[in-house]
């Protein structure tokens, strides 16, 4: 099958499309000053926008008709539509976060899932820690719920444990218990059940990934994404015997790009020497995972291109030392429950 030639622009036409990412850019902007969470989905609206635009008017072009008139209503119905799409797909992983009681064998209870399945937070929700709840995460908390849920998958040790929570929170078709336990390890689902609580946790009990989400939920969207992305690589990048040395050192080195970043690497260095001191033990899961949020801190601090580069005016190091400031304190908070 022949691809038809891809389509070259005039200066003209080059001209309209710079206008029309300047209209789009705007658009975009203010969606996202009342729904924070769609930062990250920023330039793919755009791109729609612009896109979908110049699709149209070559389809009215064809037809002998004048180009679309309002092009900043078109390209703004446009975004709405794709936000209610995104809006959607979140809505979807929220519920998949959920241990619902609807989805349990009849007579069975799980401690921190209600009767109904609706009042129960699937995190501890107190002075100390925002949480996910049963509800669409709350606009003033501005958590993207999809970040945390990727970063308890990959905080996690077990490859096997990481399929089934990718199963649990990313499949599109909503597996029961019952199918997540057939497809993983043979489990009822009631042991299903209760495996899932241990490691996500219910609204009384503490899961060993849950301080990942926390971390998540502590940071900007932009260092939570870097974060995360630390997170999925982390096999590849563990390769150092010490890694807080090797990050106070590099933090030690920055310091001399100007006096802003002498005064985060200060900061940083500070935190990171605690977490020398006050390191979790390797035994059991939950230790685990407090280690691994550890060493994935150390490694975001030697990224040097991570959510904001090293290099960058007096805010070079602030998202590495706020990296680490979060994960010292969520692994200060859950080593003293351990």
């Amino acid at each position: 099958m022949t691809r038809p030639a891809p389509q070259i622009l005039t200066a003209a036409e080059m001209r309209a499309v710079e206008e029309l990412q300047s209209v789009a850019n705007r658009i975009v902007a203010g969606i996202i000053r009342r729904e924070r969470w769609l930062e990250l989905h920023a330039d793919e609206l755009m791109a729609t926008a612009v896109q979908d635009l110049l699709s149209a008017n070559r389809k009215r072009a064809k037809q002998k008709l004048d180009s679309i008139e309002n092009s900043a209503g078109y390209m703004t119905r446009v975004v709405q539509h794709r936000v209610t799409d995104l809006a959607r797909h979140r809505e979807v992983q929220n519920r998949q976060l959920r241990l619902l009681a609807d989805e349990l064998p009849a007579g069975i209870r799980i401690q921190g899932v209600d009767e109904r399945g609706r009042n129960s937070d699937v995190f501890p929700r107190n002075n100390d820690f925002r949480g996910l709840s049963l509800q669409v995460i709350s606009k003033e908390e501005e958590l993207l719920h999809s970040l945390q849920a990727q970063a308890m998958i990959h905080v996690l040790t077990d490859e096997g444990d990481r399929a089934l929570l990718t199963d649990r929170f990313f499949s599109e078709s909503q597996m029961t218990l019952a199918q997540l336990g057939k497809k993983h390890g043979g489990r009822s689902a009631t042991a299903m059940a209760n495996y899932l609580a241990k490691i996500v946790g219910t609204a009384n009990a503490a899961g060993a990934v849950e301080p990942a989400a926390i971390v998540v939920g502590k940071l900007p969207m932009k260092t939570a994404d870097a974060f995360v992305k630390i997170l999925q690589n982390f096999d590849e990048l563990d390769l150092l015997s010490d890694p807080i040395t090797t990050a106070i050192g590099h933090l030690e080195f920055a310091a001399q790009y100007s006096e802003a970043h002498r005064q985060q690497s200060i900061l940083g260095v500070a935190r990171l020497r605690s977490l020398a001191r006050h390191l979790p033990s390797n035994r059991g899961l939950s230790n685990k995972v407090l280690g691994r949020l550890v060493k994935a801190a150390c490694f975001y601090v030697l990224e040097v291109n991570d959510g904001r580069h090293d290099r960058q005016d007096s805010r070079g190091l602030s998202d590495d030392v706020a990296v680490v400031k979060a994960v010292s304190e969520v692994v200060r908070s859950y080593s003293a429950k351990s």
